[in-house]
């Protein structure tokens, strides 16, 4: 490598290297300006560690109890079903 392409300066790099710095400046300021006021807002809000800890009930949605259909079942489909859960060693529910 030669002097010349040292001294060379490649504006690639310098405009790169210019708009790390801005966005690492950004994100900076964007971090900073969070007052401390929000921030104990935030931490009284929030529940205490022994809340947290606290067993909770398990939730996996609504549960339906019925289920009314509009249209009749195809014969076909339902005997194909329960000859399938059969196989598989299921109980079937109706």
């Amino acid at each position: 490598m030669s002097l010349i392409d040292l001294l060379t300066v490649n504006t690639t790099s310098i405009m790169f290297r210019k708009t790390t710095f801005l966005t690492v400046a950004l994100m900076l300021a964007v971090f900073a300006c969070t007052s401390k006021k929000e921030a104990d807002d935030a931490a009284k809000k929030s529940p205490s560690p022994s809340e947290a800890a606290a067993p909770q009930p398990e939730v996996h949605g609504t549960e339906v109890k019925s289920i009314e259909l509009t249209h009749p079942l195809n014969k076909d489909w339902v005997a194909t079903g329960k000859a399938t859960q059969l196989t598989k060693g299921r109980t079937l529910q109706i």
